[in-house]
């Protein structure tokens, strides 16, 4: 091979390297998800990957931040700041709300079926026509909230603030655990016999 040769041949090796290069630096990086506040935008936090399902989200602030409609399923949010949050639709299934403060959150059509929510701050919150099927929601503030069509079937409620919530068109069943000494009779709920009783809502 001459030296002309040789140099074509290196030259080219060389733009294949240099055109590979440039690929990597074109590939887009996955930004994640990036929850932001729902009427300011400011960006609250970014989740890597592309679902908020089984998220990591303990004792962080997410107040006021728009959440509506995620699929937060098996996510963690112990301790966690969710003041006026938008949580309208979500799907928060066997989500750890522990401690969570949500007062004033909008959580109205939401899917809580088996979520821990002991210990939670629901006051004022919107809970209409959510799904608490089987949820834990001991110890949980909900003075004030909204939990008109509500599904409580099987959930726990024992020790929990509910004497100023609203509560017209909930259902609930035989395994509904309630308050010491509270009926919801005249709080509007409705005892539903077990076969009509939703354990989970469709997603």
């Amino acid at each position: 091979m001459s030296g002309g040769q040789l140099g074509a041949l290196l030259a080219g090796i060389a733009l294949l390297i240099l055109a590979a290069g440039c690929d990597d630096a074109a590939e887009p990086q996955k930004a994640g998800i990036m929850i932001r506040h729902k009427s300011a935008g400011d960006v609250l936090q970014v989740v890597h990957g592309d679902t908020l399902a089984g998220a990591e989200l303990d004792g962080i602030s997410l107040d006021g931040a728009d959440l509506a409609n995620q699929n937060m399923t098996r996510a963690s949010l112990r301790r966690t700041h969710l003041q006026s949050a938008d949580l309208r639709r979500a799907n928060l299934e066997s989500a750890d709300l522990e401690g969570a403060r949500l007062t004033a959150a909008d959580l109205s059509g939401a899917n809580l079926a088996h979520a821990k929510l002991q210990a939670a701050d629901l006051a004022n919150a919107n809970l209409a026509g959510a799904t608490l099927t089987d949820a834990d929601a001991t110890n949980t503030n909900m003075g004030l909230a909204d939990l008109r069509g509500a599904h409580l079937e099987g959930a726990d409620l024992q020790r929990s603030d509910l004497t100023t919530a609203k509560m017209e068109g909930a259902t609930y069943d035989a395994k509904t655990h309630w308050p010491l000494t509270f009926d919801p009779k005249p709080h509007g709920a409705r005892l539903i016999a077990p076969s009509a009783s939703p354990r989970t809502r469709p997603k």
